[in-house]
């Protein structure tokens, strides 16, 4: 079996690998190109969550869990 023949998530090109959803919005964010932003406290704990700049701007930066500063990714 050679490598090539991976196809689906699976593949090292897929674009899941690299794209978030906003929690509050639901925009979908590219964490390559776009400025994403999240909670160090909540992401240590294994919780994806992101947030994009309009909704990060509108929680002034806080998180709405904890109330940690939100950092960039």
């Amino acid at each position: 079996m050679s490598l090539g023949s991976i196809a689906g998530a699976a593949a090292m090109g897929h674009k899941g690998w690299v794209t978030a959803r906003c929690h509050i919005c639901n925009k979908k964010l590219d964490l390559t190109k776009d400025t994403v932003y999240y909670c160090p406290k909540c992401h240590t704990k294994g919780y994806r969550i992101f947030y994009c700049v309009a909704d990060a701007k509108r929680l002034h930066y806080k998180c709405p869990f904890d109330g940690v500063e939100l950092k960039i990714y």
